[in-house]
């Protein structure tokens, strides 16, 4: 017995996603129709939470909310040693994250909307993107952007709780010039990054000033998380694909797809020291390949390092020439052939 035999005694039929990822509705908040995700083949008995009203846990605690069993009980019906209910440390560390509100996203959508449109309108935005390899295809396909001109919106405005500085005045939230790079889930935006175009020229001046003041500043940001976004790492592509690539950077990933998404699905992290929440967590232990491509610098061997003791079935592969996918297609590496050598010997 296991979590979906546990959901349909309660007359609950969760329907399959991909191999190993199924749906329902979510019993305890009763409502929806996808919203309750089921990994039967994770742990003892199987895993599940849920999107909306967050619960999680597994079958032992399922059986425990909704049939009233105890903790030995449950073991019992599910056939389970009872020393298995404990989870790894790694694991207690996962965390959820928050999907941002409704009007940031209405907000959040209409600025990448409007971004898309100047970038798809202006050749020299749009060669900073076909500089790095990207068809015109795949811009419109991942809705990518350029901001003109460095913007600042209230929070509540986005729908965001207002902030203040030490000194009493407003904290907003700033969109620097610079490309947009968006993360959509089930068609829905969930983040905003973007590319500062201007980060060479205030990280010149943030050396010179601080050379000259005692005061402490924060150096400037070459990507920007624009407030309010989901603080978890980027999907990209099919994942019921049984190859996972990870890799640190979006647009790294966004070009992966474009050379190679008939055979992987991609996973970029947004820096060597972002962590996993746990809807990406289920979906990284559920993949049966998993490929780490980190950055060929000290800040890649450090993700590297971190991913491998958590993650201890997965393979690194470097690529053949430069730090990252962007370099190594500029140098004339075909990435569709990289990434189909590291699978033929990953079998």
């Amino acid at each position: 017995m296991n979590i979906i035999d546990v959901l349909e005694e309660l007359k609950i039929f969760p329907r399959k996603k991909s191999a190993k990822e199924y749906c329902s509705p979510c019993p305890y908040c009763n409502d929806g129709t996808d919203r309750f995700t089921i990994w039967p083949d994770q742990g003892k008995g199987g895993q599940f939470w849920c999107r909306v009203c967050e619960k999680k846990g597994d079958a032992i605690k399922l059986l425990r909310d909704l049939q009233g069993l105890t903790y030995r009980q449950a073991c019992v019906k599910l056939r389970v040693d009872p020393v298995t209910r404990h989870t790894s440390t790694q694991e207690q560390k996962t965390f959820i994250a928050e999907n941002p509100p409704d009007l940031w996203t209405e907000k959040a959508t209409a600025f990448v909307e409007w971004s898309h449109d100047k970038l798809m309108k202006n050749e020299n935005f749009l060669s900073v993107l076909t500089k790095r390899g990207m068809t015109l295809e795949t811009i419109k396909a991942f809705k990518l952007g350029y901001n003109p001109t460095r913007l600042f919106r209230q929070c509540d405005e986005w729908g965001l709780a207002r902030e203040s500085k030490e000194n009493g005045k407003p904290k907003y939230i700033w969109l620097p010039q610079g490309t947009i790079i968006p993360t959509f889930e089930d068609g829905k935006l969930t983040k905003l990054k973007i590319r500062n175009a201007n980060f060479e020229r205030e990280l010149e001046k943030y050396n010179t000033e601080r050379e000259r003041s005692d005061v402490p500043k924060y150096p400037p940001s070459k990507y920007v998380v624009v407030k309010g976004s989901k603080k978890c790492p980027s999907i990209y592509g099919n994942i019921s694909l049984d190859t996972l690539l990870i890799l640190e950077s979006e647009l790294d990933a966004i070009l992966m797809m474009q050379e190679a998404g008939e055979f992987c699905f991609c996973l970029a992290l947004g820096g060597s020291t972002q962590p996993l929440d746990l809807h990406k967590e289920r979906i990284v232990r559920g993949v049966e390949n998993l490929l780490f491509c980190p950055d060929f610098d000290e800040a890649g061997k450090g993700s590297w390092d971190r991913w491998i003791k958590r993650f201890p079935d997965t393979k690194r592969i470097l690529t053949p020439e430069g730090k990252d996918p962007t370099e190594a297609l500029n140098h004339g590496v075909d990435l569709k052939e990289w990434i189909k050598g590291a699978l033929s010997l990953n079998h």
